[in-house]
């Protein structure tokens, strides 16, 4: 048994010697740059972030009655939603809090949207989540998913 132990863990030493080709990480990317284009709602949910074991609630029927859509450019945007509660401003200026590393959007210098994952030119959607806060602390949230027109 001992022999066999031997042989085995000399196995997976020679097995993990094998040099690892260098792979290339690719060209930087913008995160501003892929942001830039015309978006349509597809989908929003409501997430109760005080139980996360929770399900989060589709809200996407009340928000996209009618055709909801964003349209952002290099300082600018403009929101347009007829149905549903808006907790995006409609139009103004916007940035990100860290250009080479954002964590969220901020809206005509003070509404700030989370982005719900990595901005890049070759996805066609971007994901936004507004947060709702009491005393600093997030309570619930509203994520909004975006496709490229």
């Amino acid at each position: 048994m001992k022999k066999q132990k031997i042989y085995y863990v000399l196995f997976l030493l020679l097995g993990c010697t094998n040099p690892v080709d260098d792979l290339e990480i690719g060209e930087p990317f913008s995160q501003q740059e892929a942001v830039i284009d015309d978006w349509e709602l597809r989908r929003v949910h409501h997430i109760d972030e005080l139980d996360l074991n929770k399900p989060y609630t589709d809200l996407t029927e009340l928000f996209t009655a009618s055709a909801a859509s964003l349209v952002i450019d290099e300082s600018t945007f403009t929101y347009t939603q007829s149905s549903g509660p808006n907790f995006l401003d409609t139009s103004g200026s916007w940035e990100f809090d860290d250009e080479d590393f954002p964590e969220y959007m901020i809206l005509n210098s003070g509404t700030q949207v989370r982005l719900g994952a990595p901005a890049r030119s070759a996805n066609d959607s971007l994901i936004l989540v507004f947060e709702r806060k009491c005393e600093e602390k997030t309570v619930s949230s509203y994520e909004y998913l975006f496709i490229r027109k």
